[in-house]
């Protein structure tokens, strides 16, 4: 498992990219992924154990995954970036568990032809439903599960699987945990064959081929879909990814330290004085007022300021967030405080909503723990796009 990887592994892993990457420059990478490198032991973690922590082999794939992710605009794929036809139509979808609670990646083959899309489209796609269901699991290993029940000649793309298999291989380090092929005709049987040589050594006891009869062996009942014979009757109809994911976290071990956050209590009227439960936990930040926020007229605005304090010994990272963010305007809603610095934060309601239907709304203070040598260079952007995005 990646979490078993030794911290002082990643440490050098991640010193070793680090030192090449000043060689290189930086502009060779996404700079979120940059981020991600400094930020994200998990990933790190996760490199190492796909080449057994051998470091050298580790920190290849990091170059070549991450070069590949800048070249390829990784990062800047989504749901309006890409052939939304190809998505909605339901040939990619995760759904389900296996047999070890993994989250299922599932291809229906009958639902794809052999060239009735554009290569790069699909590509983009097959990326697409990779990196959400990452950040679905939070880089936990899936299973990819071909559902060929129906599928003939047409529907068999080699490319598209060789590419699906190299992306696991060369790209999203240590993610893969079966792939298993569902109701195989015959007539593939040569076609097998050959998925077969594209794995590594390694990873051929990872590919299973199951049929109605046995496919409750690798699946779990309750989450295999009724056209398998499960419990599940799922139908697939696209949903966008929530974009306000705000409760993803970097994992434990993230060098950042834990990310703290401050839940502030609902907006409340001038008039009301109201106790609202207080849910709070300790962090870098000195948060000014701690639980309600009140808004006084200013001209013909209802204004309401914070203060946070650094009270830590290094510099602080913050973001405030609002659970209505059509409501409000923060300002400034992020930045960077040295030890001992304080910040004044301005909330302000937007013209057309009425402090009186506020009683839901919530604020959120995110604060992370900053390398001093990461102050300068930090685009804060790209650091909580990657932390919580």
């Amino acid at each position: 498992m990646a979490a078993a990887v030794p911290q002082s592994l990643v440490d050098e892993l991640r010193s070793t990219f680090l030192n090449e990457l000043k060689e290189k420059g930086e502009e060779s990478i996404d700079s979120r992924d940059l981020v991600r490198v400094k930020n994200d032991n998990f990933w790190l973690q996760r490199f190492l154990a796909h080449h057994e922590h051998n470091i050298p082999l580790a920190l290849k794939m990091m170059w070549v995954s991450l070069n590949w992710r800048k070249e390829f605009g990784v990062n800047d794929i989504t749901e309006q970036t890409i052939k939304m036809d190809l998505i909605v139509k339901g040939a990619f979808f995760p759904c389900g568990k296996d047999k070890d609670g993994k989250t299922l990646l599932i291809i229906k083959s009958k639902m794809h032809t052999k060239g009735a899309a554009e290569g790069d489209d699909l590509k983009r796609c097959i990326v697409y439903w990779l990196e959400r269901t990452e950040r679905m699991t939070q880089g936990d290993t899936i299973s990819v599960f071909f559902d060929m029940d129906g599928c003939g000649l047409g529907n068999m793309d080699l490319d598209l699987i060789k590419y699906l298999i190299g992306l696991f291989k060369d790209y999203y380090p240590y993610f893969l945990n079966y792939i298993i092929i569902y109701e195989m005709a015959w007539v593939l049987s040569a076609a097998f064959k050959l998925i077969k040589s594209w794995l590594p050594e390694k990873a051929i006891e990872k590919l299973k081929t199951v049929g109605k009869k046995d496919v409750m062996n690798w699946v779990i009942k309750s989450e295999a879909l009724k056209s398998w014979g499960g419990d599940n009757d799922y139908v697939f109809s696209f949903v966008p990814e929530d974009p306000q994911t705000e409760e993803k976290k970097l994992p434990e071990t993230a060098n950042t330290g834990s990310v703290r956050k401050v839940h502030f209590s609902d907006g409340v009227p001038m008039s009301e004085s109201t106790s609202p439960q207080e849910i709070k936990e300790d962090g870098p930040l000195d948060v000014t007022p701690s639980t309600i926020i009140t808004f006084v007229h200013e001209g013909n605005e209802l204004v309401s300021t914070l203060e946070l304090r650094n009270i830590d010994s290094g510099h602080v990272a913050f973001k405030l967030k609002t659970t209505s963010p059509e409501k409000f305007k923060v300002r400034p809603s992020t930045g960077i405080l040295a030890p001992g610095a304080k910040e004044s934060i301005t909330v302000t309601l937007l013209p057309g909503y009425q402090l009186g239907g506020l009683s839901k709304d919530k604020f959120l203070v995110l604060s992370s723990h900053l390398e001093s040598q990461e102050v300068a260079s930090l685009d804060l952007s790209d650091f909580w796009k990657v932390l919580f995005c």
